[in-house]
């Protein structure tokens, strides 16, 4: 039995890797062009690192599609090769044949459980916090003295001396209000520019008007600048501000749900994928495709019910409830046919 479940074991694990593999470049492939240009110009080292960071905030529903789909090819396998008419012939019942299922299904279930509830969340924050480093670096870098250098796609700015993030003699301009200004001394601040002793010249109907200020400040409108999204939060600072009963706890809670959820179809999309295989009497198309539907419905039913909670927490002390019952019907129609 044990050469059974290694053999077993083998083939998904294969499986699930390329699959994985596949996945993560049609994701990088189609999120590459969504990155500021200046990406492309990174060391080797930190583009892998946001590489990495990319894959990793979509890995929730890879690992899931993977793990669902890799164990889908193996009854199908099984069934093609008719390996497993030998294995029933060896009086080896469905319920032991599925035991490797249960043990993946369980180190899955945990590892889904962990992921969504810190690593997921961790990789959008280092996602968000290093490209706006790199942003910052890379218009600071692109700023040149005695040159006009363009920061922004409205902003064109002139620096007759700069010392790390500090200007001197500054003139700006600002397309989008058609304002002139001219400042002594300035700076970057995250995703404001702040200027210092200056005058702005602001055009009227017919000429212009000088205006004087000690301090200046506005926002670049950098699109690649973001602030942390509430959803990426680390999940006691969840928890802590759903008990400080926040304006937001309903968010909050539906941002748990999410969370704490995600491991439950990991539970069972083994067994229906791999029951699938084997007992469905149907093409590979037919059955990849009803699996990626399963999936597809698993993800339209969880953002459903995330938004609902947002609404009306109820609805996600519900959502598990559901998920449960979903996935143990579907479960138990196959097991017995």
């Amino acid at each position: 039995m044990k050469l059974l479940y290694r053999y077993i074991s083998k083939q998904f694990v294969k499986n699930f890797f390329i699959l994985i593999l596949i996945f993560s470049m049609v994701i990088l492939s189609s999120q590459m062009i969504h990155l500021p240009k200046f990406v492309y110009s990174m060391n080797f080292f930190d583009l892998m690192r946001i590489l990495l960071l990319l894959n990793l905030s979509f890995a929730k529903f890879t690992v899931l599609f993977g793990f669902f789909i890799a164990w889908l090819f193996v009854g199908i396998k099984l069934k093609e090769n008719k390996e497993v008419y030998a294995i029933y012939s060896l009086g080896v019942g469905k319920g032991e044949l599925l035991k490797p299922v249960v043990i993946w299904s369980v180190i899955f279930s945990i590892l889904a459980l962990m992921f969504s509830v810190t690593l997921s969340p961790y990789a959008n924050r280092e996602r968000v916090k290093f490209l706006t480093t790199k942003v910052r670096s890379y218009l600071l870098d692109s700023l040149q003295q005695k040159s006009f250098s363009k920061v922004s796609e409205k902003v064109y700015v002139y620096i007759d001396k700069k010392e790390d993030n500090r200007f001197e003699k500054i003139i700006l301009q600002n397309k989008s209000n058609s304002f002139l200004i001219t400042a002594r001394r300035g700076s970057f601040q995250g995703n404001y520019v702040i200027l210092e002793d200056g005058y702005i010249q602001i055009p009227t109907e017919n000429s212009y008007r000088l205006m004087k200020f000690s301090r200046y400040s506005f926002s670049l409108d950098v699109s690649s600048l973001k602030e942390v999204a509430v959803e990426d939060l680390e999940t006691s600072e969840v928890i802590k501000r759903i008990g400080e009963g926040s304006v937001n706890t309903n968010k909050m809670f539906s941002i748990l749900i999410d969370r704490f959820s995600f491991f439950i179809p990991f539970m069972f999309v083994g067994f229906i994928g791999f029951v699938s295989g084997l007992s469905l009497q149907r093409s590979k198309e037919v059955l990849l495709s009803l699996v990626v539907s399963i999936g597809i419905f698993y993800m339209l039913t969880n953002y459903l019910f995330v938004k609902l909670t947002e609404k009306d927490i109820l609805f996600g002390f519900l959502y598990p409830t559901v998920l449960l019952v979903g996935f143990l019907g579907v479960t138990f129609y196959l097991l017995r046919k």
